[in-house]
């Protein structure tokens, strides 16, 4: 999940909004271009909070002692 989605996502969506101006085919409607790197960040933001939640509750899971100490 945190290599792929986080990392790997996060950087996908990075690049594009760098670069899809100057690499999406002229064909491509300029708002749908915007439209595309909006929902991108807007992904990217709700798999980092999935993560963190993620992170959050396992450190919590963790930290737990078990019931017989």
């Amino acid at each position: 999940f945190f290599g792929f989605r986080l990392l790997l996502g996060t950087c996908g969506t990075v690049h594009y909004v760098l670069h899809y101006r100057e690499h999406l085919p002229s064909r491509v409607p300029r708002w749908q271009a915007h439209a595309i790197a909006v929902m991108l960040c807007l992904a990217s933001v709700l798999q980092w909070y999935w993560g963190w939640s993620i992170l959050k509750k396992l450190r919590q899971k963790l930290a737990k002692k078990p019931k017989g100490e």
